[in-house]
């Protein structure tokens, strides 16, 4: 018995839309999605989680695979798997922490894996994180230094 081909677009995402995740990752409510590229086809998930940073419920968006046009079933399905794979990888890379620091940091350039050299986080969220034992972004910290800073200057009548 041969295996079917995915030829279409359409083919593909029937393949993918019998894909469903179960328990302990059911939860996130997995999705699978394509787009046509050159060749074939390039797949992804998305996902529903607390962001690693903020904190805050949100989707997630997994790395892109391609899928040849004229693959198998199989092909489909185990790149899904792999999707899966790579991406709770990821996001548990993210949440990996000692001293409040992450250990393993899956954003990290070619050049800082290379070197070793890591970009500094700026002071003020590692003291506002070590007092608060908040996580917020960096984005936050850097709108509540850029206030407080102007509170300081209006005060001294900058």
């Amino acid at each position: 018995m041969s295996e079917r081909t995915v030829l279409t677009k359409d083919d593909l995402d029937a393949v993918l839309k019998r894909i469903d995740v179960r328990a302990p990752f059911d939860d996130w409510k997995w999705q699978f999605h394509s787009a046509v590229t050159e060749g074939g086809w390039l797949v992804w998930a998305s996902f529903w989680r607390a962001d690693a940073v903020s904190g805050s419920m949100g989707n997630g968006r997994s790395r892109g695979e391609l899928v040849p046009a004229g693959s198998t079933e199989s092909t489909v399905v185990k790149t899904a798997f792999l999707l899966l794979e790579v991406t709770i990888k990821h996001e548990i890379m993210e949440a990996f922490h000692i001293d409040h620091v992450r250990l393993f940091d899956p954003h990290l350039s070619l050049e800082q894996l290379k070197t070793g050299r890591t970009p500094k986080q700026n002071p003020a969220v590692t003291v506002f994180m070590h007092v608060s034992g908040a996580h917020p972004n960096e984005q936050t910290i850097h709108e509540m230094v850029s206030k407080a800073t102007h509170d300081i200057a209006a005060q001294a009548g900058g």
